[in-house]
Order: structure tokens, then sequence, then C-alpha cells
């Protein structure tokens, strides 16, 4: 196994990615984040898993955006730590993450966000406001995939059991790498809270209503975000 820096895996990224495939397809890579993140910061781990990078290094206890996309994709196969890659980050073959050759497979994914539940306030807290809740969805995967999030309407006054019934729709070339993350958000005159969140690998998606549990920003269901969940229902079209 070869460990390759951040900025040299980002230089590979660009210029040849394909040949990063072929060569993840037949040795082990470890990622790690660069020596100037002196404060323990995060890089966006889905570039690397796209080229089929094994082992993809994060600061764990820097909470964010990266280390819950990581979680969310742990999740699936019993939260193990071990996932096949897709067929075609395994076989060697020449795989371009923007240009392909893409696998058969893609999908239409229309998301209906349709209540929460139990939302608690920012960082779990005791005290203050009741929040104004609402619900980012967007995917992470190929570049092709990652499109503008799509955010629900403002709920006033409502973090125990706020209704949005709205639908977003997603064209997802191949649900094998995709990520559905959901975040919800406590408008505010200045900036806006984090609130709780969840991240679904999409090929673990099943259509119908399911119920989501949502995390903290530490990934944790501890106290106030025991009992938090999102009410969602699934469509799924191949294309």
């Amino acid at each position: 196994m070869s460990a390759f820096g951040e900025p040299k895996t980002e230089k590979l990224l660009k210029k040849s990615p394909e040949d990063w495939v072929v060569y993840n397809a037949r040795n082990m890579s470890r990622i790690y984040p660069a020596g100037s993140r002196v404060d323990s910061s995060n890089y966006d781990p889905v570039p690397s898993w796209n080229v089929g990078s094994q082992i993809v290094a994060l600061n764990y206890q820097t909470s964010g955006t990266p280390m819950r996309l990581n979680d969310g994709k742990f999740r699936d196969n019993g939260e193990c730590g071990y996932l096949l890659k897709p067929e075609c980050l395994r076989t060697g073959s020449p795989f371009h993450p923007e240009h392909g050759p893409f696998p058969p497979g893609g999908v239409t994914l229309t998301v209906q966000v349709v209540s929460g539940r139990q939302l608690p306030k920012p960082g779990g807290a005791q005290q203050g406001e009741i929040i104004d809740p609402y619900v980012v969805v967007s995917v992470n995967g190929l570049p092709s995939d990652c499109k503008k999030a799509k955010s629900t309407k403002v709920i006033q006054d409502n973090g125990f059991n706020p209704i949005w019934n709205e639908t977003s729709t997603f064209e997802i070339t191949m649900p094998e790498v995709a990520l559905l993350m959901f975040t919800v958000m406590d408008k505010d005159v200045n900036k806006d809270d984090f609130i709780a969140q969840t991240v679904l690998p999409v090929k673990n998606v099943r259509k119908g209503y399911r119920s989501l549990r949502l995390y903290s920003s530490s990934g944790t269901q501890h106290g106030d975000f025991e009992h938090s969940s999102l009410l969602c229902r699934f469509a799924i079209t191949p294309t």
C-alpha cells in the first residue's frame, strides 16, 4: 500500500483520473489530509472514492460535511468499515469520473420531504427560541450528479412536527457511488444554524415512505437527537 498526501492526490485527480482508477484496481492507496490543515479540518473524500482509493483518511475529531459523508457511506454493510467498490472500479479498465464510460443503471430519484419530528434546537440546546426549520437535500457522487442542492420552505416556530410536503428530483448517473444528504437548518436573521443531518447511500434507498433518523453534527443520536427524524417518500425510476 502507498500513501498519498492531499496535494499529490489533487494533482493526480486533475491530471489523469482514469489512470488513477487503473492504479487503484491493482494497488491499495491511502489518502491523508494535508499537513497545512493545522486546525484538523477535512477535505472532500468523495473524489477519491470515485477513483477507487481504498483508504480515505479524515480527521475524525472534526465534525462537518466530510465526516457526515464518511459516516453515511459506511452505514452500508452493517457499519463494518468495509465496502465493495463498484465493478467499473475493480476491473482495471480506464474509467473517468466525468466522462465515463458509465455502467448502466442510472436512475431518476424523486424525494418528497413530508415532515419532521422532535427536531432539537441548535447544538441540542435546552434553552432558546423555537426554531424555524427547513431541509436541504443534496447528492454527492460523480461530478455530473452533484447538482445544486434543493431546499424546502421554512416552517415558522415549529420544531416539534413541521410539515413541508415538498418534492425534489435528481438525475443520478451512477447510484453505486452517490450519497443522498439531508441537512436540517434553522432560519435566522444573520446566519442559519445547523440542526441535524443524515446521509444515505443512494443504492440503499427503497421506494415508498421511510422514516430517516437524524444525527447531530458529530454523528451521534444522544439526548435530544434520540427521537429526531424526517418522514420522506421516495420514488426510483430507471433511466
